[in-house]
């Protein structure tokens, strides 16, 4: 059995009376969980013979207990987004081709499209099975998660990642050496559509350690913080723009107990790190990256508390050095190497990286590209992310198109504008991206038409689009700017919002 199936199914199966999952104000042992992933897992094996299974991914423990069941019976899991409009999440269950999913409850049917070829389980219904769960040997190219990104041409991508990926993933992760056992305690704050979720409570699992989740109907990042102090959360992975909105009350708080802090999912300014250090005294400070595609997490740079000593480029802290089983590369347009200092896009190869988008030839011929180093050919991945390499060092220096990171997710500012032409019947649509006056990344639309009602347009984008990727403010213009060049001034669009 593969080493890291074998880890969870030994952490589950063995009458573990520690506790699992905390949801809610309310504990769930493994065995608790475990006898959840039975009921499931039966159901499966009666109901579908599709590689895929969607998951409503609510915050129950049913969520948890569903993807057990999917990798147990060597099966692939979707999240499926409650609060995604049923329109999107039609578009996504009919890539994946999923003819079953699971909801914990009926509270989030409504997301789901109302199609006959679609059958819905609710887990909290089923019986228990008196029987060991029994798993089989599976193989390591089997797709244990599709996870679906913004895509520019208005279509959500699909990226699957195996059982190979993210073992791969797990196993750079303890190779960096971090005191975690049993005893620690995990924060999950995310939603499962967002890849740092998995690595939020997989680690946790494997370890047989306690997982602390958020809920979606609360504030989410006052919620975050009430949970590190109540609960002393000793490992957490955020996000930058959470700390951003905790910035306020930073000289009030105070987490000892917080021995691991990853920081990652949005450029991490050196400032917003400084300040935060003196929350988390005893922290180790990390800021984390990677793109979904090449498996939640594979590079990171240590923060050091003597500030003037830490690495970063534009006040932004650098990406720092490939973990265990990653290869980067920087490279130009023309797929050269460039030299040491000179910026270029970071590529990665490793067993973590994905095969390809779900069935999309043409995204993988753009997105991939295959290269000899050191006498091997190892194949790549563009992560359309500019960097410089220099003393050993990844420096982040922005992004090479349209893509920015919203709370964390991953947006395609050029979806926001298919969607917006779509709905609005208007050609002439702009998205951009700025900061709050907190720092956060806001979107900007502009709109070439006559004044029109703000609310009337977000209503009609809050119906394809998930609630991160609705514009904060919306502009309407006689005309639009161009530059010298004849294309459209985005810089001087954005100042209309200054």
């Amino acid at each position: 059995m593969h080493w890291m199936i074998q880890r969870l199914y030994e952490n589950f199966q063995l009458e573990n009376k520690r506790t699992c999952l905390h949801i809610e104000n309310k504990s769930y042992s493994y065995a608790n969980i475990y006898e959840r992933v039975k009921s499931i897992r039966k159901i499966l094996s009666e109901t579908t013979k599709q590689d895929f299974i969607g998951i409503v991914s609510e915050n129950s423990e049913d969520t948890y207990a569903s993807i057990l069941a999917c990798w147990f019976s060597g099966k692939g899991f979707v999240p499926i987004h409650p609060r995604n409009p049923a329109e999107r999440n039609e578009k996504i269950l009919e890539q994946a081709k999923i003819d079953l999913v699971l909801t914990s409850g009926a509270a989030y049917i409504n997301c789901l499209p109302k199609t006959k070829n679609l059958a819905i389980v609710q887990t909290d219904d089923l019986q228990k099975v008196k029987k060991t769960l029994q798993v089989k040997e599976i193989p390591e190219t089997t797709v244990f998660c599709v996870l679906f990104t913004s895509g520019s041409t208005g279509q959500p991508k699909g990226v699957p990642l195996t059982l190979k990926n993210i073992a791969c993933t797990l196993d750079a992760f303890f190779s960096l050496g971090y005191n975690l056992a049993e005893n620690d305690r995990f924060l999950q704050m995310f939603e499962f559509t967002f890849d740092l979720a998995m690595m939020s409570f997989l680690p946790a699992f494997c370890l047989s350690a306690s997982v602390y989740t958020v809920g979606y109907n609360k504030i989410r990042y006052l919620e975050a913080l009430r949970t590190l102090q109540d609960h002393k959360i000793s490992f957490a992975i955020m996000v930058p723009s959470t700390l951003t909105l905790l910035q306020p009350y930073f000289l009030k708080i105070q987490l000892p107990e917080l021995n691991y802090a990853l920081i990652g999912g949005e450029p991490f300014p050196l400032d917003l790190a400084k300040s935060w250090s003196g929350c988390v005294p005893n922290a180790t400070i990390i800021n984390v990256y990677a793109p979904a595609e090449a498996t939640m997490l594979c590079m990171g740079y240590t923060y050091d508390r003597d500030v003037e000593k830490n690495k970063a480029h534009n006040g932004i802290l650098a990406f720092g050095k490939p973990w265990k089983n990653t290869t980067a590369l920087i490279i130009d347009e023309n797929i050269e190497i460039v030299a040491e200092g000179q910026t270029g896009e970071l590529c990665f190869s490793g067993d973590h990286v994905m095969q390809g988008y779900l069935n999309q030839p043409d995204l993988n011929e753009e997105a991939f590209f295959q290269k000899e180093i050191h006498g091997v050919r190892l194949r790549f991945y563009r992560t359309g992310d500019m960097v410089y390499f220099k003393d050993g060092i990844y420096y982040t220096c922005g992004r090479k198109d349209l893509q920015v990171k919203v709370q964390g997710h991953r947006v395609e500012l050029e979806e926001i504008e298919c969607v917006a032409r779509k709905v609005l019947s208007i050609q002439q649509v702009f998205a951009l991206a700025g900061s709050s006056k907190r720092g956060t990344t806001e979107i900007y639309l502009i709109i070439a038409s006559e004044k029109n009602n703000e609310s009337f347009v977000r209503d009609k984008l809050k119906s394809k689009l998930p609630p991160y990727m609705i514009p904060n403010s919306i502009k309407f213009v006689d005309k639009l700017i161009y530059n010298d060049h004849g294309k459209i001034d985005r810089k001087a669009l954005k100042k209309m919002f200054e």
